[in-house]
């Protein structure tokens, strides 16, 4: 039996033997029916299937050869699951949820601006094993919404690149709405269902998070502001794109600017119900930076500002994340026989939906395939 069986026995044999009815409660005080239960559960999932992870580019075309050197593929056993952009000569900046959904770990190779996935560029394309990454200590995928909140994380080469001149500046003052951007990547497209085999390009308009979340599609309202919208008629980021930059493009390359990463959003793209969602840069900034100047060794270019202090300090609760997100615990203040408090739930869930958030817990990729 494989890890993953393990994990799900031994969570049936400890859920099933808990008794007087305790259990996790997402927080939702209110809902005491099983109906509804049952409700959140399904459509708990359907977000997890649909709603994600990003995988395609809607509405692109080829992007210019070498336009945007700083792009990465990240890939596993040679297939492409996530993007990612250098920001220095040795460090990628990309979506935590490729680590925790995508199978993103240490085995990973990162391949620097291969344009072509099947024909990479032979003068520019280099491949380097992972030797490190650091995670958004804030970052938390919340079940009961299917959104990701500071999804961000930062993966150091084994080696430096050779083309110094392939970074891109990261945004640090908020983006006005009705900013024309860019995503790129290499996620599936309209007619390519196994994702594109040269990078794509799409235009596309930033959103307030006001303006997200009037959009009718449910998901749009649990937008923070950690995050950025941005949409066009039948334009989009859409799966394999995860990870990937949003940018405002500038002159040339060294005028690029990138405001988001790629993150999740809603299961039809380009949809005018909806738009994709961003992790910030200029919110998560101060954290990046940290961890630049930590990792870098003095390479970092000067808009870092590593040789001044830096302080950046974890927080909790957690900033923007709503509190439905976090299991909760209450304790019954009646002293029971051997007078000490019992947990109890306020909203218990259903043992199968505990299951699927200890394993989620465990940062199991394997949670798309139950």
């Amino acid at each position: 039996m494989g890890s993953l069986g393990v994990v799900v026995v031994v969570a049936l044999i400890v859920l099933l033997s808990v008794s007087n009815g305790s259990s996790i409660d997402l927080g939702d005080k209110n809902n005491n029916n099983n109906n509804n239960q049952d409700d959140i559960q399904k459509k708990s999932l359907n977000l997890l299937k649909h709603k994600n992870a990003r995988n395609l580019i809607y509405g692109g075309e080829d992007a210019p050869m070498d336009r945007y050197p700083y792009t990465v593929s990240l890939q596993v056993k040679g297939k492409h699951v996530c993007g990612g952009s250098l920001i220095t000569s040795n460090l990628v900046l990309t979506a935590a949820h490729c680590f925790k959904q995508e199978g993103i770990d240490g085995n990973t190779l990162v391949v620097t601006n291969p344009y072509q996935l099947s024909n990479p560029l032979p003068y520019t394309n280099e491949s380097f094993d992972i030797e490190d990454f650091v995670i958004h200590p804030h970052y938390v995928f919340c079940f009961k919404f299917s959104t990701y909140y500071h999804d961000v994380a930062i993966i150091k080469l084994s080696e430096n690149i050779s083309n110094q001149s392939s970074f891109v500046r990261l945004n640090t003052d908020p983006v006005p709405p009705n900013s024309p951007v860019q995503v790129m990547g290499w996620g599936q497209t309209e007619t390519q269902e196994e994702g594109a085999d040269v990078l794509q390009v799409t235009n596309l308009y930033s959103l307030s998070t006001s303006e997200c979340q009037r959009l009718d599609d449910e998901l749009m309202e649990f937008t923070t502001s950690d995050m950025i919208c941005a949409k066009a008629d039948g334009k989009d980021s859409c799966g394999g794109d995860s990870g990937g930059p949003l940018i405002i493009k500038g002159n040339n390359l060294t005028d690029d600017v990138q405001v988001g990463i790629v993150s999740f959003g809603p299961d039809t793209c380009a949809s005018e119900f909806s738009s994709g969602v961003y992790c910030r840069i200029d919110s998560e900034f101060d954290w990046i930076r940290s961890q630049v100047c930590g990792f870098s060794d003095n390479t970092a270019p000067s808009y870092f500002k590593c040789t001044q202090i830096i302080v950046w300090e974890s927080q909790y609760p957690i900033p923007g994340v709503p509190d439905e997100c976090f299991p909760r615990i209450t304790y019954n203040t009646e002293p029971s026989s051997n007078d000490e408090p019992k947990a109890t739930s306020s909203s218990p869930i259903t043992t199968n939906y505990s299951i699927l958030l200890l394993l989620w817990s465990l940062g199991s990729s394997s949670f798309y395939v139950l």
